[in-house]
């Protein structure tokens, strides 16, 4: 699959889903679990045969501002790798 295949692309607002669901990736930070990001690569399917059983969705780096994740006052940023079924496009009127 290639980036073109991808539901997002580099710049999208996404939110990260709070609660697991039976088959995504159990790798997703819970400090992340709802919260907004921008979409800031997009990497596509990778394949990991150490580690995965078949492969995931695609999957990105998604970057987040440090004051939506902590009490930080800081304009820092982190970028934390997340699979595609984690995330959801943002709403127009959720982005303000």
């Amino acid at each position: 699959m290639s980036a073109s295949d991808c539901k997002f692309k580099i710049g999208d607002a996404v939110v990260v889903a709070t609660e697991m669901a039976r088959r995504n990736n159990p790798r997703t930070p819970e400090y992340i679990r709802g919260k907004r990001g921008v979409i800031g690569l997009v990497h596509g399917v990778l394949e990991n045969p150490k580690d995965h059983r078949g492969l995931y969705d695609p999957l990105y780096t998604v970057r987040f501002d440090l004051s939506a994740l902590s009490s930080c006052a800081d304009q820092d940023s982190i970028w934390v790798d997340v699979h595609e079924e984690w995330l959801s496009s943002l709403r127009a009127e959720d982005k303000n």
